[in-house]
């Protein structure tokens, strides 16, 4: 098999899965920017119950994933990194998620690896209508990565005091730990959070999402402030209209993290899983 980077690099990336026997699917879960795998133990612990087989990993310099040899500071860089991850790893029947910028990796991802997948589940993805947001709201996402990201989970997050109340521990550990990292390296992930708005980039998400033969799901946050859900959902509908859509109410960047019930129960309708709590 032929990977993009040396097999000793792509096992430094850390991996956490849970296969089961029988499992029609194995879910595979690309996260954020400024995150790390841990957004989805919620969602990963509610396919264990349903015997459904999951894979995640952070992504390098992301969790506990170091920074591998070469690690440019760009998306097409973990594109590549989660193809060789994938192969590695011999995953096949993939649901491919990706939340945010993991999105936009899924995006450019799945026609590299369009044998091995089933289907795409795309959430507040990483696309063009970031820009429709305004170069104000870019600016301070940069201005406060580093140095507050209390004020930023705010943006991430709807209900931003209820969650850190009800979830302490994941709020420290999926939302306020990862940004801080950012201070060991901020030119470096303020370079990853430029990439992301490369017009090369959003052009060949656009394009992939326009030709997907594959089914692909769009979850949304109702207010999300990052990716508009309103302008995000008519943008993608018009390059692919086979696309299913679910908006998760009352929720920001993060539904899964802000209303994992109701996230669940539209994720689970995408892949047509009957859960005993989300029907």
């Amino acid at each position: 098999m032929i990977f993009n980077f040396p097999e000793d690099e792509i096992k430094k990336v850390k991996v956490f899965y849970k296969f089961h026997d029988g499992s029609p699917i194995t879910v595979v879960f690309i996260h954020g920017y400024a995150s790390n795998h841990h957004g989805f133990d919620r969602v990963s612990k509610e396919l264990d119950k349903l015997k459904i087989s999951y894979f995640t990993f952070d992504l390098p310099g992301h969790g506990i994933s170091p920074m591998l040899e070469d690690t440019v500071m760009h998306i097409n860089y973990f594109v590549k990194i989660s193809e060789d991850v994938i192969k590695y790893y011999h995953l096949k029947n993939i649901v491919l998620v990706g939340h945010s910028m993991g999105g936009g990796i899924v995006s450019l991802l799945f026609p590299k690896i369009s044998l091995l997948i089933k289907q795409i589940v795309l959430i507040d993805p990483l696309n063009r209508t970031i820009y429709s947001q305004g170069l104000s709201m870019i600016g301070m996402v940069n201005s406060t990565i580093c140095n507050n990201p209390h004020k930023l989970a705010k943006i991430f997050l709807k209900n931003h005091n209820e969650y850190k109340k009800q979830f302490e521990n994941e709020y420290e550990t999926v939302v306020i730990k990862p940004f801080q990292t950012f201070s060991n390296n901020p030119t470096g992930y303020l370079k990853l959070g430029a990439s992301l708005l490369s017009l090369n980039v959003l052009g060949r998400i656009d394009k992939n999402i326009k030709n997907s033969l594959k089914p692909i799901t769009l979850i949304m946050g109702e207010n999300d402030k990052i990716f508009d859900a309103t302008k995000t959902i008519k943008w993608i509908f018009n390059l692919n209209k086979g696309v299913d859509v679910f908006i998760v109410s009352n929720t920001g960047h993060a539904p899964f993290l802000e209303d994992c019930s109701s996230f669940l129960k539209y994720f689970f309708r995408s892949l047509k899983i009957k859960g005993d709590s989300y029907e």
